[in-house]
């Protein structure tokens, strides 16, 4: 059976007519940046959503001006038709309040000449006097006008229910596996025997199996390894990000401009190399917070950091030209207290005149910057030229794994108490730190419990130890690890077993 493809809806309209709000609403979440200001929106903001279990694609556009010569604007109208040309059906949303424009008959052309179905909704018609005034919309002469308000809900039913029908319908088996599943993200731990340093190697080994495998459950339903990898490209304004996403995706599908803050708002997109799938979200620039001078920015900023939850993997880029700035340092701290796997992409590196391309010495002070960020991977680019990009891809896939990956429980204490040996913790007021048992306990990032006499004495220094052991025998490369020190008596209740195996006896 051929896989099913769900019908698109692109929604069209001059800028400021509530195109991004109507969008926003049947997302159920702020995807799209709204406000007074035309033009907010430039991209094309794609979204899988449904209705009434029929999968659907909606597309926001930035406003469509047919006459302007601004060039951020005339952009804008590239992206536009690219909407239309891929729509099954285009809304097309005008604004009730301020009435019938010339421009408004411009776009009812275009999108006569384009020859799809279109729907026509006018919006901001929440009050009577504007619904009376609004019917001179039916002078475009589409076949059904609707009178809408996008900012209060009414009349979005009747929209959605002319626009399905339009649409493809998915067989039922699709209807289920559209089900998005929900991440757990509460911490589980087991609850280990008491005695379980006094147990004889084979039994420690069975205690080993029966944590596995009681935890292979939660692991394969929870947090299986994804079919499509999510990506976050992030960095400051201008770092070329939609740059490399264009590229990752064969088209212009976002905004190139040598003018930072083009891109506004986090925008996903899906592309396919090879046998694996992408989707990958380019985010507006992370400015520092005295030059996020406007509302809209401030949310250009919030936009890029919930883009960074949603993801995998984040592909942090950094503009050699201008080198490693302290904001560079605050956006991959973003995404290392995030859990996120990073890859460090330094971008423009064919822009470096010949005589500065030393890539030890860039490196030395994107270490010396960056030093927390020492075991992301590292890769010297042009997203332009398309230099380093397939390698930069193949990183990804590698990476995936080791974010998902699980060690089982067993090798994981040969490894705590092979460093243990190899270097003991320091003291806590006089008496000795062990490691006594640990457990893996999530994946995506991987974090462990570590069971110890004393975790409040576990220092930083020793922590990080740890941590570059754990590196070393599992292939963490590029792996941000969280590791729990949890309080175990190092006699583990050892009278009170022997006297419970007694009795049983």
């Amino acid at each position: 059976m051929s896989e099913f493809i769900p019908g698109l809806v692109a929604i069209i309209g001059r800028p400021n007519v509530g195109k991004s709000t109507l969008f926003n609403r049947l997302a159920k979440e702020r995807v799209s940046i709204v406000e007074d200001t035309p033009g907010v929106t430039r991209d094309r903001i794609f979204r899988s959503l449904e209705w009434q279990d029929k999968p659907y694609i909606l597309c926001d556009t930035g406003g469509l001006e047919p006459t302007s010569g601004d060039p951020i604007l005339q952009a804008m109208r590239r992206q536009t038709q690219l909407a239309i040309d891929e729509a099954d059906v285009v809304l097309f949303m005008v604004d009730g309040r301020e009435g019938l424009n010339p421009a408004d008959r411009e776009v009812a052309n275009l999108l006569r000449r384009a020859d799809r179905p279109v729907v026509l909704a006018v919006n901001k018609t929440e009050a009577r006097t504007a619904k009376e005034q609004a019917w001179e919309f039916t002078q475009l002469g589409f076949e059904a006008t609707h009178f809408i308000s996008s900012a209060h809900g009414q009349g979005i039913h009747e929209v959605m229910e002319a626009l399905m029908g339009y649409l493809p319908d998915p067989p039922p088996a699709v209807v289920e596996a559209n089900q998005e599943a929900v991440d757990d993200e509460s911490i589980w731990l087991s609850e280990f025997p008491e005695d379980f340093e006094e147990l004889e190697d084979d039994e420690q080994e069975m205690v080993f199996d029966a944590i596995d495998t009681a935890r292979a459950k939660r692991f394969s339903k929870s947090y299986p390894l994804p079919e499509v990898i999510k990506l976050a490209v992030i960095g400051k304004p201008n770092a070329g990000k939609s740059t490399l996403v264009n590229h990752f995706l064969g088209e212009d599908r976002f905004l190139v401009s040598d003018m930072a803050g083009t891109t506004r708002d986090a925008v996903d997109a899906t592309f396919e190399r090879g046998n694996q799938r992408y989707t990958v979200v380019d985010t507006a620039g992370i400015r520092r917070k005295r030059s996020i001078s406007s509302q809209l920015e401030r949310y250009s900023v919030v936009s890029a950091l919930r883009a960074l939850d949603r993801s995998d993997i984040a592909l942090h880029l950094i503009d050699v030209t201008q080198g490693v700035s302290e904001q560079d340092a605050k956006i991959a701290a973003f995404a290392h207290e995030k859990g996120k796997a990073v890859i460090l992409v330094l971008n423009k590196w064919d822009a470096q005149p010949k005589g500065q391309r030393d890539r030890r010495a860039f490196l030395e002070e994107l270490h010396d910057k960056l030093k927390f960020m020492r075991y992301a991977p590292v890769f010297f680019t042009s997203a332009l030229t398309g230099q380093g990009v397939n390698k930069l891809l193949a990183e990804v896939e590698d990476l995936l794994e080791r974010y998902y990956q699980r060690i089982p429980t067993s090798k994981l204490n040969d490894c705590l108490q092979e460093a243990n040996r190899r270097h003991q913790a320091p003291s806590f007021r006089g008496n000795p730190i062990r490691l006594l048992f640990g457990s893996q306990v999530r994946v995506a990032p991987p974090s462990i419990v570590i069971h110890t006499s004393h975790p409040e004495g576990v220092d930083i220094s020793y922590r990080r130890y740890v941590i570059n052991r754990l590196r070393e025998r599992f292939d963490f490369a590029g792996v941000p690890i969280t590791i729990w020190y949890r309080k175990r008596d190092s006699h583990g209740g050892r009278n009170q077993s022997k006297k419970r195996r007694r009795g049983r006896r």
